[in-house]
């Protein structure tokens, strides 16, 4: 299900004419529809990568232009950019990559002016938080570049981690949906629980 976020309003007062209504709350009407796929929560195994897609809905003018900027926080009011497209669709990494060694996402426009992905590469701890994508749709008017509509959307990233620890009586593994204990006892039960395939 997707993280989806919409302003919706009712005017105390408003007129029409026929079917066409007049909004008297622009920043209202003029919102873009924006979501961040899968969502609200995406639960990611350890050392995957994974995609987040942002998707974005009724723009206004066919011949508009879209700023897009994703970015992560860990907790609310602490956002770093992960990456920023511009409205020459140029992208700009931001802070937030460059406290990993090694390449850590892509982004990639998979349809012009409504599907942009977020690729994150090898799941880490490091990358459990928040994701969000914000657009603003922009036109150029007297030589100057005005945003009249926007959007946000956000999605929680978290973390799954496929154990493999060491006991003293065996070794407990978790490998693709499969829970194996191993004991130095001849003993050995098959059971089933919860998907898992436990051998004792």
């Amino acid at each position: 299900m997707a993280a989806f976020w919409k302003v919706t309003a009712t005017p105390l007062t408003s007129t029409s004419t026929g079917s066409k209504a007049v909004c008297f709350f622009p920043e209202v009407c003029e919102a873009l529809n924006v979501s961040v796929i899968p969502g609200p929560v995406a639960v990611v195994p350890q050392g995957h990568n994974a995609t987040l897609t942002c998707r974005v809905t009724q723009r206004r003018r066919p011949s508009s232009l879209l700023v897009l900027r994703w970015l992560f926080s860990l907790e609310a009011g602490q956002e770093q950019l992960i990456v920023r497209m511009n409205v020459r669709r140029a992208q700009v990494y931001g802070n937030y990559t460059r406290r990993f060694h090694q390449p850590k996402v892509s982004f990639f426009e998979e349809k012009e002016g409504e599907t942009y992905n977020l690729l994150i590469f090898n799941i880490s701890v490091e990358d459990r938080g928040h994701y969000t994508c914000k657009v603003q749709e922009i036109t150029k008017h007297h030589s100057r570049w005005r945003a009249f509509s926007n959007g946000t959307a956000t999605t929680e990233l978290r973390v799954h981690f496929l154990a493999e620890v060491e006991k003293s009586h065996g070794i407990w593994r978790l490998l693709q949906g499969t829970v194996h204990f191993f004991l130095p006892e001849s003993t050995t039960a098959l059971c089933l629980l919860n998907d898992f395939r436990i051998v004792l």
